[in-house]
């Protein structure tokens, strides 16, 4: 009986396609050690820059368009939202308007008739917020059968970790960055002016120049998207004055929880 010979692993170096998802989230460096392996290849790049996690975007567009130099492309903008109902994605597109003026924001397919609820914190004391936060918290795993997440900004993480202490692992907490993409069957979002604050505070874990307001009201809300200089303070400030639709201005931090996934 002959010996089967033992292959040895070979690190492929070139590829005849190449699909990059998230491509706003990569660094120039990134790009480049993608296009060392796809010279001859074909691409599919998907991506939003209203949700880039690296805060020199410039610098990672030249990166991307000195490897795609001299190759032909084509653009296509999706335009249809299946993933949000419209009450969430009312809110999500009236903090984008203010991050990143301009930015087209996709059409909801879907509504459940769930508004998203704001609630004032009467006060800035941690029990106080953690009181709110745990309340509304048990409130939606009594509503939903899935995963209820509290994002809170990236230096609030371990504080947010003992609101959910107890509640079962259908209860998670999560920083702003750390909540991107993620999908949860409804979000309670702690601090939202805190979160917009990001992109100019810089807080450990975050980084600098992004916004995470959007994708916080995007993702149900739910946190996550950066920005260039200065949006954070719009994405603040609509956070108080035009989100709550005519409500009472909360101090700050409030509360604003809705379904993300029904």
């Amino acid at each position: 009986m002959s010996r089967q010979r033992e292959r040895v692993p070979v690190e492929r170096t070139e590829y005849a396609h190449v699909i990059v998802d998230e491509a706003q989230d990569l660094t120039p460096m990134q790009w480049r050690m993608v296009g060392r392996r796809a010279r001859m290849a074909t691409w599919t790049i998907v991506g939003d820059p209203a949700q880039s996690s690296w805060p020199f975007p410039q610098e990672a567009q030249a990166a991307m368009d000195e490897v795609l130099a001299g190759k032909p492309r084509r653009r296509h903008t999706l335009t249809v939202n299946y993933r949000n109902p419209s009450e969430i994605a009312e809110v999500a597109a009236k903090v984008l308007e203010l991050a990143a003026p301009g930015t087209p924001s996709p059409t909801a397919v879907r509504s459940t008739g769930l508004e998203p609820r704001f609630a004032a914190v009467g006060s800035t004391e941690p029990a106080a917020v953690a009181a709110a936060a745990r309340a509304e918290l048990e409130r939606l795993l009594a509503e939903v059968d899935g995963t209820v997440a509290v994002v809170v900004p990236m230096d609030r993480r371990a504080e947010a970790a003992g609101w959910v202490a107890g509640l079962g692992e259908r209860a998670v907490a999560l920083g702003s960055l750390e909540a991107k993409g993620l999908e949860y069957d409804a979000t309670v979002v702690a601090d939202p002016v805190g979160i917009a604050g990001e992109s100019e505070a810089g807080p450990a874990g975050a980084v600098r120049g992004s916004d995470p307001g959007h994708p916080a009201a995007h993702r149900a809300l739910r946190p996550g998207r950066p920005a260039g200089r200065g949006r954070g303070a719009g994405a603040a400030a609509l956070t108080d004055r035009q989100l709550t639709r005519g409500q009472r201005k909360a101090p700050s931090p409030d509360l604003v929880r809705g379904p993300s996934k029904l």
